[in-house]
């Protein structure tokens, strides 16, 4: 026999449906799930991403300046020397700190000049905005060099030799230039050969190891002879 449900009792679960449904939404909860994702789901997620978006652009932006320091080097010509018109007084401060190092034995000079010198070499972009600057601080760089003892870079003062990694870098970036001065260019050919014969260090061009058939390295290099270094 067939049984058929009786339109009363067929009404009353319908009712008890409905009732729990009301329940379960005062308690805070929910009905049977969705195919679509809550709002407030989605709004996490947007925001989530927004975030990884920040990030992204923030590291983005990290990485240029810790390559590239000219935009923190025009921001304290603009801040301290009177704005890009009086750049070159920047050099000005780079010679009382190497002064203060060298006659006045000073710490502080010494910092100073390192702080300035790392700052100075590491300015990619600031070698072609500024031409004069530069070939101005390559010719600065390389009195300094002549005046300071062979035996510089193992006293105790200095022996991270840290300008090693500055004269690479700012080697390579004047390498890399689209179009040095030829006032640039007979400064650094100066500047390379003092580095040669005073100190033992011999950087070499890509151009020279693409034909030697070197490719591990990267950059400029160097070549030293440490035993007068």
């Amino acid at each position: 026999l067939k049984m058929e449900m009786s339109p009363m009792i067929r009404m009353k679960d319908e009712e008890e449906e409905e009732e729990d449904t009301k329940q379960v939404l005062k308690q805070g909860g929910s009905p049977l799930p969705s195919s679509q994702p809550p709002l407030e789901l989605e709004s996490a997620r947007k925001q989530l991403k927004a975030k990884e978006d920040l990030m992204r652009e923030m590291l983005s932006a990290v990485t240029s300046s810790n390559l590239d320091k000219t935009p923190l080097l025009i921001k304290l010509i603009e801040k301290n020397w009177g704005g890009i018109r009086h750049a070159k007084r920047v050099l000005g401060e780079v010679e009382f700190a190497f002064c203060s190092m060298m006659f006045g034995e000073s710490m502080e000079g010494l910092e100073q000049w390192k702080k300035l010198t790392r700052l100075l070499c590491s300015c990619d972009k600031g070698v072609d905005i500024l031409p004069d600057l530069f070939a101005e601080w390559t010719e600065v760089l390389l009195c300094h060099l002549k005046a300071l003892p062979a035996d510089f870079f193992i006293d105790e003062l200095s022996k991270d030799n840290f300008l090693k990694a500055c004269l690479r870098d700012y080697l390579e970036i004047l390498e890399d230039s689209s179009g040095l001065p030829s006032r640039q260019k007979k400064a650094k050919a100066c500047l390379q050969s003092t580095l040669n014969s005073k100190f033992g260090w011999r950087f070499r061009t890509k151009f020279e190891r693409l034909h030697s058939g070197d490719s591990k390295e990267n950059g400029v290099t160097i070549e030293a002879e440490e035993d007068g270094a």
